[in-house]
């Protein structure tokens, strides 16, 4: 049986807000992605650093226009350094396995989801609707 992670971190995930630079065209499906703290697990500054640069190296061989984000908690006294760009949902859920994440955000439309990239414990969905990314989004 694969490992599944807790409904706890489901939960948190699903209250995370974006800090970026700038938009990127929400008329795209696009995908939110980090490559720190691989399951859940917290791994030093240097680490999530060196795991992020190796994932930025994997974005610039498959995807134009990739943009640097903060996606943490409300107030981001929590953030991880992450990722978002232009790519299809299978594809967004490979990287995320890849990436030994938990979940990956996905915008279609302008909407925002959590897509579980593993099992989740009990009966929870493996995906949610967040609603509009903008309600979640700042920009810098």
């Amino acid at each position: 049986m694969k490992y599944q992670f807790n409904n706890k971190l489901w939960l948190i995930y699903q209250n995370t807000y974006f800090d970026m630079p700038k938009l990127p065209n929400l008329k795209k499906n696009l995908c939110v992605i980090t490559a720190c703290n691989p399951f859940g697990t917290t791994l030093s500054n240097e680490q999530n650093i060196y795991r992020n640069s190796e994932l930025a190296h994997d974005l610039d061989a498959m995807a134009n226009d990739v943009i640097e984000l903060s996606a943490g908690n409300i107030d981001f006294s929590y953030c991880e350094t992450s990722f978002i760009f232009e790519c299809d949902k299978e594809q967004a859920v490979e990287l995320g396995k890849k990436w030994q994440q938990n979940a990956i955000f996905w915008i279609e439309q302008g909407t925002l989801y959590l897509i579980a990239c593993r099992p989740i414990d009990g009966k929870t969905p493996e995906s949610v609707c967040l609603g509009a990314f903008l309600e979640r989004t700042k920009i810098k």
